[in-house]
């Protein structure tokens, strides 16, 4: 296991493969793993941790400069057993300017895991913060070596400034993020290295293999040669790929970057896709020319009369799944009102998302729930917090409503046991939302406190329910204010945030 500090070189990202990202005034840590091989060990599994140097807490130590430390304890289960583990302290360096902890702090670990599903559970502890404690559990999937043809595809974020000479893969710290890898207009290129393995010949007329990599529209999968480059490679052994694409004339938009192998005959090997977010200043002079030129409506998924119709709407309906690029370009389509071209986008959108498993109808079944249960006088159902939330994840498994608790305003929890976003982001497990409609008797229940990763995470939500029957609430205090005994209240015994006095799992 290593550890060392950097400073962010290239990104500010906002939240990869998977990510722990306790924001705000918390902890601000993340976390992703990468499949390589080795002949020696076979697959192995690398984790990285990266963590937000002023999200931890730091004290003065006896000398009077300050440090601090969060803990990571790593188990892996494989069939209920515990196969493998590891401890590691990610501590910061004594420093008397807390400025320098403006920067992330990594480790690194390696693990060789059975092929199959492996459950990680991880323990995450800032060693000067105790209430700065969290527990989680995900699955991480070891493919079989047999069919192990390449590496997966890290998006690199940075490298250290102290190195010389020639990089390696141990030099770079990946980029790791929740649900798209963005890249802002501070962003000039995307840096990105991967491995193949043994890739096999028949006939020596098949040889060089050449490693294609290139950005593609994410609507319409079109090439995009400005933003492409190629390396030719043996065929024996293992490849590492290191390379680059300058994308400052890239305009906004979602791309995929691929990476391919191919021999001399253009066959391919294997390869990697990536979806990646840019939100630049360099716009396309026209949507349609970025996007759409080579769409047609010959096989619409909605009926062309019933989609000339209606296109609109379904285009709004779509917002709570798409990012924010996706979300610029449906604006700029209907402030530009031409029908056909919106008609070409969300056919192209959804013929895409097709290829993943999401079809239209099954996400406009979502919205026409969203707007028979959720909205209010003024307001479509899917344009509420409990209507994107349902649009976005899906109906939850428990639903506790609290319409009449004395001294609170109406509010609703809803947990999720699996926690699946219509936009392909990271699963989770055991996520809660807990929505209050603080306007009384208006409906409009707003998202007050979840701790689903990019939703709105506030400790003092207790406090939000409360404040109607709260003359002075102590700004500092984070503690339950609602007290057992008070008369009618169920504050503190709900079904499922605490239905006993250690919690329904254990932390809440």
């Amino acid at each position: 296991m290593t550890k060392r500090f950097f400073k962010y070189l290239i990104l500010n990202v906002i939240n990869t493969l998977f990510i722990l990202n306790l924001c705000g005034e918390k902890l601000d840590l993340r976390f992703g793993y990468f499949h390589f091989f080795h002949p020696e060990v076979n697959i192995y599994t690398e984790t990285h941790f990266n963590v937000y140097g002023k999200s931890i807490s730091a004290i003065k130590n006896e000398s009077g400069d300050y440090t601090g430390s969060v803990l990571i304890t790593m188990t892996f289960y494989k069939d209920g057993q515990v196969i493998q583990g590891d401890k590691i302290r990610i501590t910061l360096p004594e420093v008397s300017d807390l400025d320098f902890y403006d920067r992330g702090f990594t480790a690194k670990s390696q693990f060789r895991l059975p092929p199959g599903i492996n459950i990680l559970a991880l323990e995450i502890m800032d060693e000067n913060n105790a209430s700065e404690s969290y527990h989680f559990e995900l699955t991480i999937d070891v493919p079989n070596a047999e069919d192990f043809k390449v590496s997966d595809l890290m998006l690199i974020a940075g490298i250290p400034d102290n190195i010389s000479g020639n990089l390696s893969k141990n030099d770079f710290i990946p980029y790791i993020a929740s649900n798209t890898y963005l890249y802002d207009n501070r962003v000039k290129e995307i840096l990105f290295y991967l491995e193949f393995y043994d890739l096999p010949v028949d006939d020596e007329k098949e040889l060089p293999f050449f490693v294609n990599y290139y950005l593609e529209s994410f609507n319409g999968n079109f090439p995009m040669e400005k933003f492409s480059g190629r390396v030719k490679i043996k065929n024996t052994g293992l490849h590492p790929v290191f390379a680059k694409i300058d994308i400052s004339s890239l305009p906004s938009g979602i791309y995929n970057l691929v990476v391919e192998a191919i021999n001399r005959k253009n066959e391919l090997y294997a390869g990697k896709k990536i979806r990646i977010e840019r939100i630049s200043d360099v716009e396309p002079a026209s949507v349609s020319l970025d996007l759409l030129e080579k769409f047609t409506l010959e096989n619409t998924i909605v009926p062309v009369e019933t989609l000339k119709d209606s296109v609109k709407d379904y285009l709004l309906y779509m917002m709570p799944i798409v990012t924010y690029s996706e979300q610029k370009i449906i604006d700029r389509l209907l402030a530009e009102g031409d029908v056909e071209m919106m008609m070409k986008y969300f056919n192209s959108y959804w013929i895409t998302k097709a290829s993943s498993g999401k079809y239209w109808q099954e996400y406009y079944d979502r919205v026409k729930i969203a707007n028979s249960n959720y909205g209010t006088r003024l307001i479509k159902g899917f344009r509420t917090d409990r209507g994107r939330v349902f649009c976005l994840y899906g109906p939850p498994t428990i639903i506790e409503s609290r319409k009449h608790e004395p001294n609170t305003y109406p509010y609703e929890i809803w947990q999720y046991d699996r926690l699946i976003a219509y936009n392909g982001s990271t699963t989770q497990s055991d996520r809660i939302f807990i929505f209050a409609d603080r306007e009384i008797n208006t409906g409009t229940y707003r998202l007050i406190h979840s701790n689903a990763m990019g939703e709105n995470f506030n400790e003092r939500w207790q406090y939000l329910l409360m404040e109607r029957d709260m003359w002075t609430p102590n700004v500092d205090d984070v503690d339950l204010p609602a007290q057992a005994g008070d008369w009618g209240n169920r504050f503190n015994n709900s079904i499922i945030i605490n239905p006993s006095k250690f919690g329904r799992y254990n932390r809440w």
